[in-house]
């Protein structure tokens, strides 16, 4: 960081294009697909309704549990 802003060297300038390029393109073509938002809505409202068992919001401050759902029974 040069001035409290990101800097990158000459030699690499290209690379850095390139990847904030496909970042572009990856939104563009699957990130704001009107597939993958729907799906995007579908998982958002089965975690909402799961919610209710397992207490993702309570869960969410501790690790430990937090952990556990995931590993046990969420996967």
């Amino acid at each position: 960081m040069i001035e409290n802003k990101i800097a990158y060297n000459k030699k690499v300038i290209s690379e850095v294009n390139l990847v904030f390029s496909r970042r572009q393109e990856l939104f563009r073509q699957v990130y704001l697909h009107k597939t993958s938002q729907a799906i995007e809505m579908m998982v958002a409202e089965a975690l909402i309704k799961a919610n209710l068992v397992y207490k993702f919001d309570e869960a969410i401050f501790k690790p430990e549990r937090y952990l556990q759902i995931m590993r046990d029974d969420i996967l």
